[in-house]
């Protein structure tokens, strides 16, 4: 598989489809390839990302103290985000939003990919995704990915690399809080969880 190298200024938003369309559209690799196969543009217009776990260590809970990130549940955790897990694992695909972005690597995000990912490549292509409604508004609950393609033919593969259902590795306002005060309440709140998301998944799942 190819790795592709993405100018800083290209930042798609939308659903997975659209960000592999427009990536894979920007890439030095598909000029490469559209000299030699005029099809490459129809056949990426095709494009339809395969999205799966990285491996079965991303589904486990793990904890970051020195960064605030958790993603241990407890019993007390929403039903909401309860039910996000579970739809996650029952079907990946679920992470495929139309919010989904392309997120700039910071150290804090670098350090919680870190748990799942040790390496993670320079220049790789991480996308975020919040889950949504029956409505299609946004949860709390968002899932990062690595997405890598090929060209001939073209084929975009996302794989889940990191789960936040607590929205603590990209900390927002909310309520007119600033950020770093809704992170620091969140994972005080969280801090001390310890049920195991896919624990909890293969519970509910029997």
């Amino acid at each position: 598989m190819s790795r592709i190298s993405f100018g800083d200024s290209f930042r798609p938003k939308g659903s997975f489809t659209v960000i592999a369309q427009k990536k894979l559209l920007e890439s030095n690799g598909f000029k490469e390839s559209a000299r030699k196969k005029g099809s490459f543009k129809k056949d990426a217009d095709k494009l339809r990302p395969e999205i799966s776990f990285l491996n079965d260590d991303v589904k486990k809970s793990n904890k970051l103290h020195d960064y605030y990130f958790t993603n241990f549940i407890s019993s007390k955790t929403e039903q909401s985000i309860k039910t996000c897990i579970y739809d996650i694992y029952s079907d990946p695909n679920v992470v495929d939003t139309p919010n989904a972005s392309e997120v700039t690597i910071n150290k804090k995000i670098q350090e919680c990919l870190k748990l799942y990912l040790p390496q993670v490549p320079v220049g790789a292509l991480i996308i975020k995704s919040n889950l949504i409604d029956g409505l299609g508004a946004p949860k709390p609950f968002r899932v990062f990915s690595i997405m890598e393609f090929q060209h001939n033919p073209p084929k975009a593969i996302s794989k889940i690399v990191l789960i936040d259902p607590f929205h603590l590795v990209i900390p927002s306002q909310h309520n007119g809080k600033q950020k770093r005060t809704v992170e620091s309440e969140v994972y005080k709140s969280n801090m001390n969880n310890h049920i195991c998301m896919y624990d909890y998944f293969k519970e509910q799942a029997h």
